[in-house]
């Protein structure tokens, strides 16, 4: 540790780096804080799982194509290699069909006059997990639900009192609360 300090004290030019780099990962943080005023976390986590497959695929892109090598990631072939990235990206896409159709199994294949499709169950055929709503606490720090939220319990309140109100005769004006 003491020996980076040392290195980026003695190179003006890698200490600028160093700091210029510490500023991004601070600043990141505090957008992430920001972001979550006004989405969700889980919104913002999908956003994450689908930046990091699209980040990949971009690299490996560059790098075919040859453009960008700043940003290219080369093939790495092998037993622990780029291949491994394949297995994730399935399993990414899996848990987003999953929460989007509600449902353990989102895709199924089903052999139609000998050729395989595939078909995706919805929502509306009875999803088999069960979704507590807006309403769970696992979507409260967003301020759009929360005002969702605030606007549907004033709705019930309103149809309550409607419901509520005295019945009075044709003719009769009912004074307004006060």
């Amino acid at each position: 540790m003491m020996d980076a300090i040392g290195m980026c004290l003695s190179s003006p030019a890698l200490g600028f780096v160093m700091v210029f780099h510490l500023t991004v990962h601070v600043s990141s943080d505090v957008m992430h804080i920001y972001i979550l005023r006004h989405i969700s976390a889980l919104a913002r986590t999908l956003c994450d799982a689908v930046k990091l497959i699209l980040m990949w695929g971009l690299g490996k892109l560059f790098w075919l194509c040859g453009i960008f090598p700043f940003l290219a990631e080369a093939w790495h072939p092998g037993f622990i290699g780029s291949w491994l990235m394949f297995p994730a990206i399935l399993a990414v896409v899996y848990g987003l069909l999953m929460f989007k159709k509600k449902t353990y199994m989102p895709v199924s294949i089903k052999k139609i006059a000998g050729k395989l499709h595939f078909e995706q169950k919805s929502d509306k055929d009875g999803g088999s997990i069960k979704v507590e709503g807006i309403d769970d606490p696992f979507y409260m720090p967003s301020k759009k639900v929360k005002r969702q939220l605030r606007l549907r319990r004033q709705a019930k309140s309103a149809d309550h009192a409607r419901r509520v109100a005295p019945v009075l005769p044709t003719g009769t004006l009912r004074s307004a609360p006060g």
